[in-house]
């Protein structure tokens, strides 16, 4: 993941940034900057691989995927969506299937209440959809990727690994049959946690989204924080879905914590002294957020009392490595490592 720091920092060295942004590069999940009224939140976001790769096919769930995307980005830092600019590049040109993919945008547009939509058509070589998603705040936005410190807790908005399995069910499962893996595509909507994300900038300065996948997640709050994190790694941590199609291809659930295919969830960190007023506070407005583990003085990812050598395996989507042998590194790794549920 260093690899794919440096390859920005280089990217982005001689691009002029405004004086009014107030985040540094990669330390929120959104871009944001004052304005005349408050404050300005912008994420863009492109879905490209999933559907080259064939990890989602069913175009109502791109376009909700498509929307959903860049909406978590600006949750992360504590901001709802107000107005999304929509990008269709289709190489096809295909009208049932646009019809069917800006179905899934207005399905997600009226999920998180975003009052205008545009949208753009235009023909390319491949099929790329993106979205920008702006959102905007009287108050500058409390949440971003860094300030952990040693005894905050670490909580999650939902279970993960729904993503990951998906994209399996689509890679191994369709081989075997085509209604089973439509089962899990159909299906497929997860959701961008604002209404949650406007309760925990209450009490959290520290949030990132899950959509590089948990492991991926933990990895960057480790590198831009310089701390451990401890996770407690149990069976509940995963999302029903990736638990039946784990047992259905009888691969370690691992694999849909360590891919990069990820759902949207919310990490954030409590702090010890908001912790028992977060707690009580989160059950008076019913949001079930799971405690996943803790942040200690030192530096690595530590499950279940394993510290784990990640840099090398998540480096390999950076450097091109084929899905399959992705796959099969993946879950290499967790043999090798011994990773499996606490009982």
């Amino acid at each position: 993941m260093k690899k794919e720091i440096a390859y920005i920092q280089a990217l982005i060295k001689n691009y002029p940034r405004s004086g009014k942004q107030l985040n540094s590069p990669f330390h929120s999940d959104a871009e944001i900057l004052k304005v005349k009224d408050g404050y300005l939140g912008v994420s863009v976001d492109a879905v490209s691989e999933e559907i080259e790769l064939q990890l989602i096919n069913n175009p109502v769930t791109l376009g909700w995927l498509t929307v959903t995307a860049s909406v978590s980005d600006l949750s992360a830092v504590g901001m709802k969506t107000e107005r999304i600019s929509l990008l269709l590049k289709d190489k096809n040109e295909d009208q049932k299937w646009q019809q069917e993919f800006f179905q899934g945008v207005a399905q997600a547009s009226a999920e998180y209440q975003i009052v205008e939509v545009e949208k753009i058509i235009t023909k390319g070589v491949q099929t790329l959809t993106a979205c920008t998603a702006y959102g905007l705040s009287s108050e500058a936005p409390n949440l971003s990727r860094v300030g952990l410190v040693p005894g905050d807790s670490l909580f999650l908005t939902g279970p993960i690994g729904w993503g990951n399995a998906v994209a399996l069910a689509n890679i191994a499962l369709r081989k075997q049959s085509s209604e089973l893996a439509d089962k899990f595509d159909l299906s497929y909507r997860p959701k961008a946690r604002w209404r949650e994300a406007l309760f925990i900038n209450q009490y959290s300065k520290v949030c990132i989204d899950t959509s590089d996948g948990l492991l991926a997640t933990l990895k960057w709050l480790e590198i831009f924080n310089q701390t451990k994190l401890v996770i407690d790694y149990k069976k509940s941590l995963f999302h029903p879905v990736a638990l039946e199609v784990a047992s259905l291809t009888k691969v370690n659930p691992w694999l849909f914590m360590a891919s990069q295919n990820g759902e949207f969830e919310l990490l954030f960190s409590v702090s010890t002294q908001k912790k028992a007023e977060f707690l009580t506070a989160a059950m008076e407005h019913e949001f079930h957020f799971q405690e996943i583990g803790k942040v200690e003085s030192g530096a690595g990812i530590c499950l279940n009392g394993k510290d784990l050598n990640l840099e090398q395996l998540l480096d390999m989507l950076h450097d091109g490595v084929e899905p399959e042998i992705y796959i099969r590194k993946m879950l290499e790794y967790a043999v090798n490592n011994e990773i499996r549920f606490e009982e």
